[in-house]
């Protein structure tokens, strides 16, 4: 196999390049044209390529070169291994300036048809990726289909497709209502495909009338069909909840939607198929628990589902008891060591993370109960300890939290009504910083890359009301050493 980098590929890639060229895909700038990620100044002076088995995690060292004209020669060994490219492009200084990685794939496997190409942007900077979807919507809902084909919906009841392969939209269903949450289960193994995880959830309207649907996109054109979910939850108890994972299951959590107090959380075991009724996986709830919304969770291993902050009250009534920290199932471990007892957090709308110290969320954005920004602050679980790390310069209504480190994250998030101006931040316990997006997004929502895995912190923004920017904009940090 060989790289071939922009300079090379007349028009930046064709489909008629052979299925031995590792294709470098360019982003788009906001006229419209390409743009080199390798020319921008500082100029990448030396690429850098790796082979990472998503296996066992070994890195192969497959190039060490001069930016030139010529191909690189890859010495990709072809087999039955998946294997993830990236491609690191360095500086005169040394810097990482510029990086892109591959979807796993299988070397064995590649054909003129399947050879991925390798989107390559600027570090710390936002990049407008190839393609367009179809129109701006509010607040997206996002999913993975067999790890390599995002699935967009929200706003109405049109749905867009986009290749992580391809860098392409793809005909895209049109749906049976518009959802207030989704869920799509994880491939049991890197861009491996399994019948669960070609399979959208799709969750109704907070009047519990809407039923759920199933979208199966391994049929041809994709098949929807109805279900109904066991007592004694109900689909108005989880409209508009957050979707976490922790790796195999899906837990849709009610608290932290917005149409008003909810007890309980949808459990999906996508492995679980013996009851014809759901053959694609189980559902089952948790709860009750303390009612809240706005509230914020996260997946914090040994320390399972846990719901931070929020309020017990509806829209429109006077102030009430502002909810702490909760775990809502799957724990083997209690949070608080003996004698702590959870602390209060004031904080509706925040992104929660869980650290790689895994006993630390990092909770960021979101508002106080007076409509201030809350800030971003550290969540000990094992101490039950709060520890700010900074304010940020726009107060956000609803937020996300992309960690890169245990002392490094990104925030992404919108600006209250009515302006829903979306904003990304890079913080650390020092302060915040605003990292511009190609072009201006309001209510937009992000979602964690598949190269999350080699270069944490990486996400993809979209979103916008209506008129607004139907482009998708990805973000990746400095790689890991």
């Amino acid at each position: 196999m060989r790289l071939a980098a922009f300079a090379m590929l007349a028009g930046f890639g064709c489909s008629t390049t052979p299925s031995d060229v590792l294709q470098l895909v360019p982003a788009r700038g906001a006229d419209g044209g390409s743009i080199d990620p390798l020319t921008q100044p500082p100029q990448v002076g030396t690429l850098v390529v790796q082979e990472i088995d998503d296996v066992d995690g070994d890195v192969q060292l497959l190039a060490d070169a001069t930016l030139s004209a010529a191909p690189i020669d890859l010495a990709i060994q072809p087999g039955g291994i998946t294997h993830t490219i990236t491609v690191t492009g360095y500086d005169a200084e040394g810097g990482a300036v510029a990086f892109g990685a591959t979807l796993p794939f299988q070397a064995g496997a590649l054909s003129p048809a399947t050879t991925p190409g390798v989107f390559v942007q600027r570090t710390e900077q936002m990049a407008v990726m190839p393609g367009a979807l179809s129109e701006p919507r509010p607040l997206p809902l996002f999913g993975l289909l067999n790890g390599q084909t995002l699935f967009v919906s929200g706003g109405d009841t049109s749905s867009d497709l986009y290749s992580l392969t391809w860098y392409a939209t793809q005909e895209s269903p049109s749906l049976p209502f518009v959802p207030r949450s989704i869920a799509i289960p994880p491939c049991a193994a890197p861009n491996v495909a399994t019948p669960t995880c070609g399979v959208a959830w799709l969750f109704g309207s907070s009047d519990g009338l809407a039923p759920g649907y199933y979208i199966d996109f391994g049929t041809d054109p994709p098949a929807a069909s109805a279900f109904t979910l066991p007592g004694p939850g109900s689909f108005a108890d989880i409209a508009g909840g957050v979707t976490v994972t922790d790796g195999v299951h899906l837990y849709i959590v009610g608290g932290t939607g917005t149409s008003g107090p909810a007890q309980y959380t949808l459990a999906i075991d996508p492995s679980d198929t013996s009851d014809d009724s759901y053959p694609y996986g189980y559902p089952s709830w948790s709860g009750p628990y303390t009612a809240r919304q706005g509230a914020s969770a996260v997946w914090a291993g040994d320390y399972g589902l846990v719901m931070l902050g929020g309020t017990s009250i509806s829209a429109g009534e006077d102030a009430g008891a502002v909810t702490g920290i909760e775990q809502i199932l799957g724990f083997l471990t209690s949070i608080c060591s003996a004698g702590q007892s959870p602390p209060s957090i004031s904080v509706t709308g925040a992104g929660a993370a869980l650290l790689p110290t895994g006993d630390q969320v990092l909770l960021a954005g979101g508002l106080t109960g007076d409509g201030q920004d809350a800030g971003v602050m550290l969540v000990d679980l094992t101490a039950c300890t709060i520890t700010p790390w900074s304010s940020l310069p726009a107060a956000l209504a609803n937020a996300q939290v992309f960690v890169v480190d245990a002392l490094d994250a990104v925030v992404v998030g919108n600006e209250a009504a009515p302006s829903f101006r979306t904003h990304v931040f890079r913080v650390n316990p020092a302060g915040a910083v605003e990292i511009p997006t190609v072009v201006p997004h309001a209510n937009a929502t992000a979602v964690s890359l598949p190269m999350n895995a080699v270069d944490p912190g990486s996400f993809l923004l979209f979103g916008g009301l209506d008129g607004g920017s139907t482009w998708l904009e990805s973000f990746v940090p400095s790689p890991p050493l």
